[in-house]
């Protein structure tokens, strides 16, 4: 049996989540809610629909994505995603606080995984950002999740905030891939929203 290359499956999953959701659908939820949950069930939906000898498992063991296998149910691999607005990467503690928070998350899985003697699921991690290109209307302030913050630090270029993370993750979190999925547009903001896959660990 040929070797599945996971991180190679997850890279063109998140590239082609863009042609999933509804046009400013994303831009919608993605102003109004931290947006992990749902980008997270549509990527296991996606994977579930394409990948019939596996499992796609949401809050396995309390991990965000496990994929098993379907004869025995042991994890493949297993997936957490931890979700954020662009304005944290340029607070003072953002950056930290982010890059602690995936850390922990990895050190989860490791902690689930050490006792696995067979075959080690593959561990990734997944940074998902919610950019706004322009500052919200304060008449909104009640609808945009962190509208202040968003007025306060927006706009960032994209390209400055990939430069950002790729900084901050680089000396611990292997990069597999990133990318930016356009989000169409809600409340007068256009979005984006940018992600980058880590690992495997």
């Amino acid at each position: 049996m040929a070797v599945i290359d996971w991180g190679d499956i997850l890279t063109v999953e998140l590239h082609e989540l863009e042609n999933i959701f509804n046009k400013s659908e994303l831009s919608y939820l993605a102003l109004t809610s931290k947006f992990e949950q749902t980008f997270r069930d549509r990527l296991a939906y996606e994977l579930h629909k394409k990948n019939p000898d596996y499992i796609v498992s949401r809050e396995w063991k309390r991990v965000d994505l496990a994929i098993l296998d379907a004869k025995n149910f042991a994890p493949v691999v297993l997936i957490e995603l931890k979700a954020m607005y662009s304005f944290d990467m340029f607070t003072t503690k953002g950056p930290q606080q982010y890059l602690n928070n995936v850390q922990s998350d990895v050190e989860k899985m490791n902690n689930m995984t050490r006792d696995i003697q067979s075959s080690r699921p593959k561990l990734y991690t997944i940074l998902i950002s919610t950019h706004p290109h322009s500052k919200p209307d304060k008449k909104f302030d009640q609808v945009i999740k962190y509208a202040a913050q968003i007025r306060k630090y927006t706009p960032q270029l994209i390209d400055v905030l990939d430069e950002k993370v790729i900084t901050v993750f680089k000396k611990s979190h292997p990069l597999k891939a990133k990318g930016t999925i356009i989000g169409g547009s809600a409340f007068n903001i256009d979005v984006s929203l940018n992600y980058w896959l880590f690992g495997p660990y």
